[in-house]
C-alpha cells in the first residue's frame, strides 16, 4: 500500500527516503511499532494523548490495529464529539499478547535489505540493528514520522527522534531504555547516528546515502562507498627528495595488503602543501591498490548529491571509515585515507574526561583492528595524542617539495593551460615555497591575464610614438617581460603572503652570476671549486668571512650549484625565538630539514648564532652555541656559514669548519675587469682607470648596484659612473674619499 494511504501529516521532507513506498513489510512494521507504543506502559492501563488517539482512529483500519479498550473509548468520543487532552484506557493481557505475537513480518522490503547489509557489514547486534532501523524510519519516512509525532508531541516532519520514543516503539520501557544506552553509544561511535543535542538522534549522512540507493546489490553499495579511483596529479619523480620514504611506504603497504594484515596504520604529517594527499593517491597506484578517501562519497544520483552537498561531519567520516574498512577486507586491495585526521582524533586522548570527544578505547581499536591499511594525514601530529601515535606502523614526515619538483609542476600546468612562461618566470616561480595547488592558481591567473591583454591590444589602434623631449632622461633599454610570467609570480607570492608563509627572497635571476675572477679570496676559488666538484657526496663545511658585498653568500650559492644541491638559507631572524629552548629547536629543525630534503644549508650572519661563549652572560647564549656545534659535527651534507665578523665566532666553532675562506675588497685589476663587464665596455680611458684605482674598498656588489642605478637613470658617461662608485665607497664606515657625484 502506498504511503499516501496512511495518514502522514504535512510533507516537507526532501530526502529520497521520504518517497519510500509503505508496502507490506513497512506496513507490518508500522503496525508493530504502533502496537508496542499503545501497550508499552506497565500495569492495566495506559495514558494516551489526543494526538495518539487521533492517529489510531485514522490508521487502525489501514494498518490493521484492533485494541478493544481503545476501540471502546473511541466509540464514546465519537458519540459525544468531545476529544479529551489526555485519557486513561485499560489495557488487557490479551492486548499485550497481541502486540507481542500477532505481527508476523512478510518478505523484506528493499529498505530493510539495505539496513540488513549495513548490520551485517558492521557486525551489529540484533538490538542495534532494530534501533538503527527505527531511527531511520521515524525521522525519514512520513508515515512513521506521523506515528512518532503522535506520541512525542513534535511536528510530523521532524528529522530527529528522542531515544525514549524509539524505545517505546521497540517495546522497551524505561528499564529497557537504560539498557539501550550502550547500543546507542555503539551506533554513535560507528558514525551511524548523529547526536542532535539532549537525547535526540538522527541517522548520519552516510547511512542516508546508502539507504537512498536505488539498489541493494553489494557492487552498487561498494561503488557508493568507494567511488572511482583517484589518480594523483604528481609522479614518483616529484618525490625524489624523499626516495627512501617512498620505498619504505610502498613495501609496508604492499606487504600489509598481501598478508591481509590488521591494524596497518600509517601516518603522513607535515606542513600544508607538501604533497601528503597527492602522495597517498600515488602510493595506491604504486602498489596496485585503490585509495579511498574517507568522507568523499560520490553518487550518480544528482538529487541525492544536492541534498548531501555539505562538509562531512565527524560522524559522517567515522561511519564511512567503519563501512569502508569492513567492506575493504572483502573487496581486494583497498587503502583507506583519512585526511585531516586530527578532526576525528582531537580530544580522544584528553586526560580530562569532560573534554573528550569520543571513546578512547573505540578510537584506539579503530586504528589497531582495521582489516584494511589506513593512511592518516595531518598537519599537526601532536593533536592525535600519544596513544594513537604509538599505534602507527610507520610515520612519514613531508617537507616542502623540492625546487626541481616545482619546476616540473610549473611546466606541466603551463602546458595544460597553454601559458608561455619565460625562463626568468619559471626560475622565480620554482624558488617560491608553493604547493602544486598554489602554482596551478598562479598559472591559471596568468592565462586569464594574457587572454585579457590580447583582447585589449586588438581593440587599441596603433599610433605614432611621442617624440622624446629635449633633455629627457633616456628610458632603460631592458627587455620587457611577458605578462604571463609577471602575473604568475605575483599571484603565487600574494597567496603565500596571505597564508602567512615566509620565504627567502633570493637575488634576482637578472643579477650577474658569481664570478670567482672578481672575488679577492685568500684561497684559489677555482681550484677549490674543482676539488669540490670531484668530492661530491662528502660532508663539507665552509666558513666564509669578509666585508659586506665581497661575494660570500654568492659563493655559497655557487658551491650549491656546483654540487647540484638546492639551497636552504637561514638567517638569525629565522632561528632566534623568545622562549627558552625554542632557538635550539629551530637550529635542530634547520639541520633536519636540510638533511631530509637534501639541500645545501646556508647560515647568514653566523656570528650571531656562534658567538664566543667566553663573554656569554646568559645560559641560553651558551646552549644555542652548543646546539650548533652538535649539529655541525653530525650533519651529513655540505653547509656554509657567512659572517662579516669572524673574530666574534666561538673558537671551537671555527675549528669545526673544514674550509675557512676570507673575502677582501677587490684588487685594482679586478675592479677594472668589473667596470668593463658591468658597464659593457670594451676599454676604459687612462684618466678613468687612474680614478678607479683610487677607489677603495670596492666590492662586486658596488658594481652591481651602480650598474642597475645607471641603467635606470640612463647614465652612460664614465665620469658620472665613477662618481656613483665613489659615493658607494664614501658611504662605507671609515671611508675618507670625498663624494664626487
Amino acid at each position: 500500500m502506498p504511503d499516501q494511504a496512511i495518514a502522514d501529516g504535512p510533507r516537507t521532507q526532501t530526502s529520497l527516503l521520504s518517497e519510500t513506498r509503505v508496502g507490506a513489510y513497512e506496513k507490518a512494521l508500522l503496525r508493530r511499532y504502533a502496537l508496542s507504543a499503545f501497550t508499552s506502559d506497565r500495569g492495566n492501563s495506559i495514558t494516551l494523548s489526543e494526538e495518539a488517539l487521533r492517529w489510531y482512529d485514522d490508521n487502525r483500519k489501514k494498518v490493521g490495529l484492533s485494541l478493544p479498550g481503545i476501540n471502546h473509548k473511541l466509540s464514546r468520543i465519537h458519540r459525544k464529539d468531545d476529544w479529551p487532552g489526555l485519557v486513561r484506557i485499560n489495557i488487557t493481557a490479551a492486548d499485550r499478547a497481541t502486540a507481542r505475537f500477532s505481527v508476523k513480518l512478510p518478505l523484506l522490503s528493499a529498505l530493510q535489505k539495505r539496513l540488513d547489509w549495513i548490520a551485517s557489514t558492521l557486525r551489529l547486534t540484533a538490538v542495534q540493528s532494530s534501533y538503527l532501523g527505527a531511527v531511520v524510519r521515524l525521522t525519514e519516512i512520513p508515515s512513521f514520522q506521523a506515528l512518532g509525532a503522535a506520541f512525542s508531541g513534535r511536528e510530523s516532519d521532524c528529522d530527529e527522534v528522542a531515544a525514549d520514543t524509539v524505545c517505546k516503539f521497540l517495546g522497551q520501557g524505561r528499564v529497557g531504555a537504560n539498557r539501550h544506552r550502550s547500543h546507542v553509544r555503539a551506533l554513535h561511535r560507528l558514525g551511524l547516528i548523529e547526536h542532535r543535542g539532549r537525547n535526540d538522534w538522527a541517522p548520519s549522512a552516510t547511512v542516508l546515502a546508502i539507504l537512498s540507493l536505488r539498489t541493494f546489490r553489494e557492487t552498487a553499495l561498494r561503488h557508493a562507498l568507494f567511488g572511482m579511483p583517484r589518480r594523483s596529479s604528481l609522479t614518483v619523480a616529484d618525490f625524489e627528495h624523499m626516495k627512501e620514504k617512498v620505498g619504505n611506504t610502498s613495501s609496508i603497504l604492499s606487504g600489509a595488503l598481501t598478508n591481509k594484515e590488521k591494524g596497518a596504520a600509517l601516518l603522513f604529517y607535515g606542513a600544508p602543501g607538501t604533497g601528503k594527499t597527492e602522495f597517498a593517491a600515488l602510493i595506491g597506484e604504486l602498489v596496485g591498490a585503490q585509495t579511498v578517501f574517507i568522507g568523499e562519497m560520490p553518487h550518480s544520483d544528482s538529487r541525492l548529491e544536492l541534498e548531501r552537498r555539505h562538509e562531512p561531519s565527524r560522524e559522517d567520516r567515522l561511519s564511512h571509515l567503519a563501512f569502508s574498512s569492513q567492506l575493504a577486507s572483502l573487496t581486494g586491495r583497498i587503502i583507506l585515507v583519512v585526511d585531516e585526521a586530527d578532526d576525528i582524533f582531537t580530544g580522544v586522548d584528553d586526560d580530562d574526561w569532560s573534554s573528550r570527544t569520543g571513546s578512547k578505547v573505540f578510537m584506539n581499536r579503530l586504528v589497531e583492528e582495521s582489516p584494511a591499511p589506513v593512511i592518516f594525514i595531518t598537519n599537526n601530529p601532536d593533536r592525535l595524542g600519544e596513544a594513537v601515535l604509538r599505534r602507527m606502523l610507520y610515520a612519514v614526515e613531508f617537507s616542502p617539495i623540492s625546487e626541481a619538483t616545482r619546476r616540473r609542476v610549473i611546466q606541466r600546468h603551463a602546458m595544460a593551460l597553454g601559458v608561455s612562461l619565460d625562463d626568468m618566470a619559471t626560475v622565480e616561480l620554482s624558488q617560491l615555497p608553493a604547493s602544486p595547488a598554489l602554482i596551478e592558481a598562479g598559472i591559471r591567473a596568468a592565462a586569464l591575464a594574457a587572454s585579457n591583454q590580447e583582447q585589449e591590444h586588438s581593440n587599441i589602434p596603433r599610433r605614432r610614438s611621442d617624440t622624446k623631449a629635449a633633455g629627457e632622461i633616456a628610458a632603460p633599454t631592458a627587455v620587457k617581460r611577458p605578462i604571463e610570467g609577471q602575473v604568475a609570480v605575483t599571484v603565487v607570492a600574494s597567496l603565500l603572503k596571505a597564508s602567512g608563509r615566509s620565504w627567502d627572497r633570493r637575488p634576482s635571476v637578472s643579477s650577474p652570476k658569481f664570478d670567482p675572477m672578481l672575488s679577492n679570496a685568500d684561497i684559489d676559488l677555482l681550484a677549490l671549486e674543482d676539488r669540490i666538484r670531484q668530492a661530491r657526496g662528502w660532508s663539507l663545511s665552509f666558513l666564509l668571512d669578509g666585508l659586506p658585498g665581497t661575494g660570500k653568500s654568492a659563493f655559497a650559492r655557487h658551491l650549491a650549484s656546483v654540487m647540484e644541491l638546492e639551497i636552504l638559507q637561514k638567517r638569525g631572524s629565522d632561528i632566534f625565538a623568545s622562549f627558552v629552548g625554542e632557538t635550539e629547536a629551530n637550529i635542530a629543525q634547520a639541520f633536519e630539514e636540510a638533511a631530509d630534503t637534501g639541500r645545501f644549508l646556508i647560515f647568514d650572519e653566523a656570528d650571531s648564532l656562534l658567538a664566543s661563549r667566553l663573554g656569554a652572560e646568559r645560559n641560553w647564549e651558551v646552549s644555542q652555541v652548543n646546539e650548533m656545534l652538535t649539529w655541525m659535527e653530525s650533519h651529513p651534507l655540505p653547509f656554509a656559514a657567512t659572517t662579516n665578523h669572524a673574530s666574534r665566532i666561538d673558537p671551537a666553532a671555527v675549528r669545526r669548519f673544514l674550509f675557512k675562506v676570507r673575502f677582501d675588497a677587490m684588487t685594482a685589476v679586478q675592479a677594472e675587469k668589473a667596470f668593463l663587464r658591468f658597464f659593457k665596455r670594451n676599454s676604459i680611458g687612462d684618466q678613468a682607470r687612474q680614478r678607479l684605482r683610487k677607489l677603495f674598498p670596492l666590492t662586486p656588489s658596488d658594481f652591481a648596484l651602480v650598474s642597475r642605478k645607471s641603467l635606470l637613470l640612463g647614465i652612460e658617461d664614465e665620469a658620472q659612473i665613477l662618481g656613483m662608485l665613489s659615493a658607494e665607497v664614501a658611504a662605507k664606515p671609515g671611508a675618507t674619499i670625498r663624494i664626487g657625484f
